[in-house]
């Protein structure tokens, strides 16, 4: 049966699947930085390297692109209901919130926070009416205006811009390794707090500095762009309608290509502060273009190859939140301090195999509960929440397509 055969799946299905790779790719980046402790295994990396070329950057991204097509799937339909969005809009992602809390007192490098908080800028946002308008503040975001304001600051102050505006910025250090102190060797409770405090400013800090808080918003706003538009009706078809756009960013691919290559063989202390945040904005272009062009291989795909290669994916990208969560649960206590201590004895390709055959448990555990209920456990959660003043109805299964739309 081919990808395009029914328009439910056609629709709905594939942001599933892009989903289900993001999780996945989220996954295999956690795995090799053993959920944000320092590994204490002297190795090569080039296994390391791999993974953060394939999956860091991207499989966040493809989370934040999917975010803003559901947000606008989500909006649409409460228009056609008649219903005002704003106020479910604000509970919902107030909920998701709660969920990030929740997760970053295991992981403090939680992205549900972040998702939620960027989700309000969002909201604000998609009061532009016109397209073209809003695809151009989209387009700023991901521009990354902060790092190039860094740059040119760089030039001009380079000691306030390494100790304060660069990722690895030096005022950071002595926080940083305070907080891995804790991770490699303190209690369940001492974790907990050091993720709520120091983490939180960490983690904030690097989203702001590295410039993912641009790009995820601007990723955000993309994915609005592609829901009004009508990129779920035809995705082949809208891209060809657009395959300038498509052609540029595959022309610009290779260039970041080469020009990131060229840095990361520079560490920062070889470079000046102006030229370490160029460094920067030519790692977030690549991870832009490398994304752009794998999702539009990926989609092609989807819509030529057989439906049943990629059900299981979409599944797991069904249940995101229970995954994305699970991961959390399972493997901070397997790496950090208080569990097993990992960090000190698992290599990254020791990492990466566990990773891969827990992510393959994790597929066959969300089909087999999917094949009995509409929803994932802590999506069911979040969606009774959502709908606390209205009845939710019964947790099996009633008319599939509800479930598509989270």
């Amino acid at each position: 049966m081919a990808g395009f055969s029914t328009p439910n799946r056609t629709r709905y299905t594939l942001i599933d699947m892009y989903r289900g790779l993001a999780i996945f790719g989220l996954l295999m980046v956690h795995m090799v930085e053993r959920f944000g402790v320092w590994s204490s295994v002297r190795e090569p990396g080039q296994i390391s390297s791999l993974v953060h070329l394939a999956f860091a950057g991207k499989a966040y991204a493809t989370l934040a692109l999917c975010f803003g097509i559901n947000f606008s799937l989500l909006v649409a339909s409460a228009k056609r209901k008649g219903m005002s969005p704003l106020e479910d809009q604000i509970w919902r992602y107030s909920l998701l919130f709660a969920f990030g809390v929740a997760n970053t007192l295991l992981f403090g490098g939680d992205v549900l926070q972040v998702i939620a908080v960027l989700a309000g800028i969002l909201i604000v946002l998609s009061r532009i009416k016109d397209d073209n308008k809003l695809l151009l503040v989209g387009l700023v975001c991901m521009a990354q205006p902060l790092i190039i304001l860094s740059c040119v600051i760089g030039a001009f102050a380079p000691d306030f811009t390494r100790m304060y505006l660069i990722p690895e910025s030096t005022i950071l250090q002595p926080l940083k390794l305070a907080t891995q102190e804790v991770y490699r060797h303190g209690s369940f409770w001492d974790v907990m707090a050091t993720n709520l405090s120091s983490g939180n400013i960490l983690k904030w800090t690097y989203q702001i500095t590295s410039g993912r808080v641009f790009k995820s918003l601007g990723l955000f706003i993309l994915g609005v762009y592609l829901g009004r538009t009508g990129f779920l009706q035809d995705p082949v078809q809208y891209l060809k309608d657009r395959k300038w756009a498509v052609a540029i960013m595959l022309a610009l691919l290779p260039i970041t290509t080469v020009t990131k290559t060229i840095f990361s063989k520079l560490t920062s202390d070889d470079l000046s502060a102006y030229m370490v945040m160029i460094k920067t904005l030519s790692s977030s272009y690549f991870s832009l273009f490398a994304l752009g062009a794998v999702l539009v291989l990926i989609t092609w795909a989807y819509t030529r190859l057989p439906g049943k290669l990629f059900t299981p994916l979409e599944k797991a990208g069904q249940m995101t939140l229970t995954l994305y969560i699970m991961q959390s649960v399972v493997f901070v206590p397997v790496f950090y301090g208080f569990g097993l201590g990992g960090y000190a004895f698992i290599t990254s390709g020791q990492a990466v195999v566990i990773g891969l055959v827990f992510f393959a448990a994790q597929v066959i555990f969300a089909n087999i509960w999917l094949n009995h209920f509409d929803y994932g456990p802590l999506e069911w959660l979040w969606r009774k929440a959502i709908h606390q003043r209205k009845k939710l109805g019964s947790f099996r299964a009633t008319r599939p397509t509800e479930r598509l739309i989270k």
